[in-house]
């Protein structure tokens, strides 16, 4: 897989990518990071592979700060078996929410299970992702939190044969790589514990239909705010549907946001937080108005992504456009939540050009921005690098607003449930 390729940062040039994990209820239990290396990097791979994967460790945990995500959250990281006993590495892991994401060849030494225990002591986590490892003698495998399995790479008959093997140990079982509504079905019946892939955060695209009422009402005020209709004519539409009003006040109040006072009434919230910024909030309502079967990890996406792009555009663009950048992260997956092609969304919504470009073509002022935290998403560094240097941004502005965004999302999530 492309996220294990071993390589050296050079001039700090290591992007993380992510991918969040889910529990059997869909909500995210944590996120896997991976490190991944810009093409020059990968061009001067070191010739010992373990010492440039420390060097790209060392690189992510750096940019991990205590407290990031909330407590009870997890962060997974790749990491080979053979640096389970290099004591230097093991020191540099901060105690609690790390999960070693473990992958190689090693031999199952009484020097190698100690280091497990060392790890749990210090509530560090381990989870077996190999096929070859979870095929270890039990000694290893009681030592495990979680084991993860590539439904990819079995099938339908050796994945009971997996879960069977695996059924006596305490650790959880992850299904990975799961792209499809089917695989999930399939991966949730069979008895799986917890899984990631690429469905969760992007789920197969649906025929068009009808889009319900509160969508409507919705689409109606996102089209109002745009062209700053009075307050009147906007709480009009809320006071339609009372729980939209009630939603969107959750997220204004929220403690993300950080008002000093209680938003009680829309015309306050006009006078207090402006118009682009009920903008945002209404957009965001989009996304828990619509059907059920939209996996609530879906939401968590699209708000990392805008602030991610937001904050990379903070030093670069104007206010104004930083503004539009997050309006840009909201509406690129609406396409999704309403169940229609994206095209047909942002001619409802009569979008300015500069944004219709960015969703659409990725092209304009605001275009590369969202490329960027597309490639992110997909863990597709050589894109990471090239739209990176487009936009004369580093390795470092990218992992760390990467990161805060991250952290932002998870926080806004409980305002936003």
């Amino acid at each position: 897989m492309a996220q294990r390729e071993d390589g050296v940062t050079m001039g700090n040039q290591t992007y993380i990518g992510r991918q969040p994990v889910l529990d059997r209820e869909r909500k995210i239990i944590g996120y896997e990071l991976f490190c991944q290396d810009s093409a020059e990097s990968m061009a001067a791979k070191a010739e010992d592979s373990l010492s440039a994967s420390a060097q790209i460790l060392v690189s992510l945990l750096n940019n991990l700060d205590s407290g990031w995500l909330p407590e009870g959250k997890l962060v997974f990281i790749n990491v080979d078996i053979a640096m389970m006993l290099d004591p230097d590495f093991l020191a540099l892991l901060p105690d609690g929410g790390i999960v070693l994401d473990i992958y190689g060849k090693a031999a199952i030494t009484p020097e190698l299970l100690a280091a497990c225990d060392g790890l749990r002591a210090r509530r560090i986590g381990l989870a077996l992702d190999d096929a070859g490892l979870i095929q270890e003698d039990d000694a290893l495998l009681g030592k495990a939190d979680f084991f993860k399995v590539d439904v990819n790479e079995h099938d339908a008959t050796q994945l009971f044969e997996v879960l069977g093997r695996l059924e006596k140990f305490p650790a959880r079982r992850v299904a990975k790589k799961v792209e499809t509504g089917r695989d999930f079905k399939f991966c949730h019946d069979a008895g799986f514990d917890c899984f990631q892939g690429y469905y969760f955060a992007r789920p197969e695209t649906v025929s068009e239909k009808a889009i319900n009422p509160g969508q409507m009402n919705l689409t109606e005020l996102l089209n109002l705010i745009g062209r700053n209709a009075e307050a009147a004519e906007i709480e009009a539409v809320f006071k339609r549907d009372p729980v939209l009003m009630v939603k969107l006040l959750g997220y204004i109040n929220s403690p993300a946001m950080g008002l000093s006072r209680k938003v009680t009434a829309i015309p306050q919230a006009l006078a207090l937080v402006g118009y682009r910024q009920l903008y945002r909030w209404v957009a965001l309502l989009l996304y828990t108005a619509g059907s059920s079967v939209i996996p609530p990890a879906l939401t968590l996406t699209v708000l990392t992504r805008s602030r991610f792009i937001e904050l990379l555009g903070k030093t670069k663009l104007p206010r104004q456009e930083q503004d539009n950048l997050f309006i840009v992260g909201m509406l690129s997956m609406l396409g999704i939540i309403l169940e229609t092609p994206l095209e047909h969304v942002v001619e409802k919504l009569h979008v300015p050009e500069s944004i219709s470009q960015a969703l659409l073509k990725h092209e304009g002022v605001y275009g590369p921005f969202l490329e960027l935290a597309e490639a992110c998403e997909n863990c597709d560094a050589q894109r990471m690098t090239e739209v990176a240097a487009r936009l004369g941004l580093t390795a470092e502005d990218v992992n760390g607003a990467h990161l805060a965004a991250i952290s932002w999302a998870e926080a806004l999530s409980g305002g936003a449930a």
